[in-house]
């Protein structure tokens, strides 16, 4: 009999479905879009400073996004940074959702801008 690897893999799996876990989260969002947004390595004290989120909050969202290899940690201890692994494969589909959030955003507030001018 011929194995289909899908039937190996559960139906709701994160293996299957990783932005459910991404983007199931407000915290996973948030440092998402800070290290995106950032471009290069920053710390988990720096993030908590960038997303306005609890330090539990920050390090809860950083675990889940290494464990799904988009973030990877530089360094140990209390000296450990992250950085958005620019080769995982949905790198450049988040990096395009940011940047349209952000120009979303700068357009209402140019629109505002000219409302009340």
């Amino acid at each position: 009999p011929t194995h289909r690897p899908e039937a190996l893999i559960p139906m709701n799996s994160t293996l299957r479905y990783p932005l459910t876990e991404m983007v199931g989260s407000r915290a996973s969002l948030f440092v998402m879009r800070a290290l995106i947004r950032h471009g290069g390595e920053m710390s988990a004290a720096t993030l908590v400073g960038h997303t306005g989120l609890s330090k539990r909050g920050v390090h809860h969202a950083l675990r889940t996004l290494e464990a799904l290899r988009i973030v990877r940690a530089l360094g140990t201890g209390r000296a450990k940074l992250y950085i958005v692994r620019a080769d995982h494969p949905l790198f450049a589909p988040l990096s395009q959702l940011f940047k349209a959030e952000e120009e979303r955003y700068s357009n209402i507030l140019g629109a505002i801008g000219q409302i009340a001018d």
